[in-house]
């Protein structure tokens, strides 16, 4: 039987969770299945990229940024597993932004 995290979603469509479920399937690759030894060797080589971290293990590369509308956006995906398609779409957002001028400008991004 399937483990529940590993069951298709009917929001699979979803960017945000396409991002996500591609971060656990390549948690759970590193680790052979493990948990545990999926998140440790996942922080080693950036898939695990929590922004702003203090943890001397975390990448600290991965940078987001808000759009015009407010959303947060990857300026920066560091090694994030993210599919193609998405990081598309999140520089899309991203340049829109960036050519606006509005209140979030260039240099309001970090």
């Amino acid at each position: 039987m399937e483990p529940p995290w590993r069951r298709k979603s009917p929001c699979s469509w979803d960017p945000a969770w396409r991002e996500s479920r591609t971060i656990v399937d390549k948690v759970q690759e590193m680790g052979d299945g493990d948990a545990a030894v999926g998140i440790i060797r996942a922080f080693a080589a950036g898939v695990l990229d929590l922004p702003f971290t203090p943890s001397l293990k975390n990448a600290n590369k991965a940078m987001p940024i808000r759009d015009n509308d407010g959303l947060l956006r990857w300026f920066d995906f560091g090694s994030l597993p993210i599919p193609e398609d998405i990081k598309s779409y999140h520089r899309e957002k991203v340049q829109i932004r960036l050519k606006k001028g509005d209140k979030h400008n260039e240099s309001s991004y970090l």
